[in-house]
C-alpha cells in the first residue's frame, strides 16, 4: 500500500497474486457516498468487495474535503465541528486572536488556505471558516454585568477562524485556548 493519508485522500494497492481472491476495504462511514476505485466492486457492511483474478494495482480516492458536522439532537449539542478526512479540526487561541467561546461560524464555506508544518509534520492542511465575535456592547447597563436585559452585540465585520487537526494542537506556543465544536451563525 503506498499513500500520503490522512493529508491525501490517494491510495494505492498492488496486490500479487497467482490465484483468484476476493479483497474487503474498510470504507470509512464518512467516505462510503464519495469515494472511487479503479476497480469496480460491491460495498457492504461497511467494505468495498473486490474479485481480484491476478496481481493488480487498484487505486481508492477518499473524499478529502472540509466537512461540517453536527451531534445527534440526543446529545443536546447545538454546535459544528469541522472535519477533513478522518481528522477533527480546532480552532486554536494562537491562531485567532480572540476568546474562542466568543465565536459563531458561517459554515457555508470552509476553506483550505494553505499547508504549514506542525510538530515536524510537513504539509499539514490549515482551513479557514469565516465568523463573528459577540461583544458586550448594547448588553445592558455595563458591558461588565453578568446579566442584562438585552442580547449582546457583535464585534465590527467578520473575521476569519482559522483550524489546524485537532491531534497537532498546543505545539505552536499560545494560551491553550481551544474549541472543536463552535456556535454556528445562521442565516
Amino acid at each position: 500500500m503506498e499513500t500520503q493519508f490522512p493529508w491525501k485522500g490517494t491510495v494505492n494497492i498492488t496486490v500479487q497474486t497467482s490465484t483468484p481472491l476476493t479483497l474487503a476495504i474498510r470504507i470509512p462511514s464518512w467516505a462510503a457516498k464519495s469515494f472511487t476505485s479503479s476497480t469496480r466492486g460491491d460495498v457492504f457492511d461497511g467494505y468495498l468487495h473486490l474479485e481480484i483474478k491476478s496481481s493488480t494495482t487498484l487505486t481508492l480516492e477518499l473524499p478529502m474535503a472540509p466537512r461540517v458536522v453536527y451531534a445527534h439532537p440526543a446529545l443536546r449539542k447545538d454546535e459544528v465541528a469541522i472535519m477533513r478526512g478522518p481528522l477533527v479540526y480546532c480552532a486554536e487561541s494562537v491562531d485567532n486572536e480572540v476568546d474562542l467561546e466568543r465565536i459563531y461560524v458561517h459554515t457555508s464555506h470552509v476553506d483550505e488556505i494553505k499547508e504549514i508544518e506542525i510538530a515536524g509534520i510537513q504539509n499539514v492542511p490549515l482551513l479557514q471558516v469565516k465568523g463573528k465575535a459577540r461583544n458586550g456592547a448594547g448588553f445592558g447597563e455595563s458591558s461588565e454585568a453578568l446579566y442584562g436585559d438585552k442580547r449582546p452585540g457583535w464585534e465590527e465585520g467578520e473575521r476569519e477562524v482559522l483550524l489546524v487537526p485537532y491531534f497537532l494542537r498546543m505545539n505552536r506556543g499560545g494560551l491553550g485556548g481551544m474549541r472543536v465544536w463552535l456556535k454556528e451563525l445562521c442565516g
